[in-house]
Order: C-alpha cells, then structure tokens, then sequence
C-alpha cells in the first residue's frame, strides 16, 4: 500500500494522510447495494 516494494503508492493516499499504522475495510458490494451478510447484518 506504501509502495515499498513496487514503488505503486495505493490511491488512498490521494485524499488521506496516515497518521499511524491502521487497516481499511471496504464492505463488499452486491447489485450496487452494501452485502453485509459475512458479518450477520443482513439476510
């Protein structure tokens, strides 16, 4: 995501600024609508 090894630096950091180490969660999508169903919010 840093670009450590390929020097391909992740789109994130267009519009953030890490501050610390963290991990980002983008929820899956299905029919242009959130899928929650892996963490039980939905049917």
């Amino acid at each position: 995501m840093a670009g450590l090894d390929d020097g391909i630096v992740d789109a994130l950091f267009t519009y953030s600024r890490p501050v610390t180490g963290a991990y980002f969660w983008c929820p899956p999508l299905k029919d242009g609508k959130l899928d929650l169903r892996a963490l039980g919010l939905s049917e």
